[in-house]
Parts: C-alpha cells; structure tokens; sequence
C-alpha cells in the first residue's frame, strides 16, 4: 500500500501539530516537506526550528520541480499560511486543506479574527478545500464557532 505524501505549508504551533500527528501515522502517511510562511512570530514556536531539530525537509518556496517529484497521492495543509498558491501549483494535489480563523463564509482573507472582533461577530474555525486561486470559497469539510470574547478583556482575569 502507497503512503500519502504530504506538504504543509504554514508557521506556528498548529503547523507543529500536525506534523507530529502526521509522524504518529507514518504506515500511512510520509512527510514531504514543510513550506514555511513568512510572517512567523516571535511569540510562537518557530516551524522552522522545529523542522531543525527534527531533521524535517523545509522550503522558504513551493518550487513545482519539487513537486514533479513527489509520488502521489499528494495532500496539503495550509496551516496559517500567507501565500496564495497557484493553480499550475494546486494541480498536483490530490487535496489541499486550508485551516481558516473564522466561521466562513464570513471574513475571508487575512486577520479574519481581528474583523470579526472589530465588528462584534460571531468568531469561529473553518476547514475548507483549495480547489483554485480563489481566497476561502473551497467546499467547507468542517466550521466550529467560537464563544464571543467579552467586551472587557479584563472580566475574567
């Protein structure tokens, strides 16, 4: 039986994750190689480091050479990422999944956490498909809400 290779594409914690989960199940699945975002913070855990001392492949950048490669099936997560991918890049997956903070189809796009607090809504979870280059429109697999954050920051402390 063919393992799934898969990429991740992301930074932070939830990228992290998931990589450990994926290596839990490694009958079934192989780590590919990770593509790191830009924007990591300093207040999480680097993927990058993680992917160091764990003698995990990384790539600042998807290169499709890479991906002629990479035997199939192939799947992707997006876990935070900050690229858009391409359509000539999306064609060789099988599945890509994208993790989404928000409750879509409301705030699509970037800092969907901060417009949803901005404008007292309901905050949430997605995970949806990547099917092309279009932002946030996949078919939804699974939306989880959020209670709403208290007006005063400070209630519960």
């Amino acid at each position: 039986m063919n393992k799934t290779n898969v990429i991740i594409f992301g930074h932070g914690n939830l990228a992290i994750e998931l990589i450990k989960y994926i290596k839990k199940y490694k009958t079934k699945f192989n780590l590919y190689c990770v593509v790191l975002s830009s924007n990591s913070s300093m207040f999480e855990n680097s993927l990058e480091h993680y992917c160091v001392a764990n003698k995990i492949l990384f790539l600042n950048k998807l290169n499709i050479k890479n991906l002629k490669k990479v035997n199939k099936p192939l799947i992707g997560f997006s876990c935070l990422y900050d690229k858009i991918l391409k359509f000539n890049e999306i064609k060789f997956f099988d599945l890509i999944i994208n993790t989404h903070l928000s409750y879509l189809p409301s705030f699509r796009g970037l800092n969907p956490v901060n417009w949803a607090m901005k404008e007292k809504k309901q905050l949430g979870f997605t995970l949806h498909t990547i099917k092309d280059h279009n932002i946030d429109l996949g078919n939804i697999i699974i939306r989880k809400k959020v209670n709403k954050i208290s007006n005063n920051i400070f209630e519960n402390t």
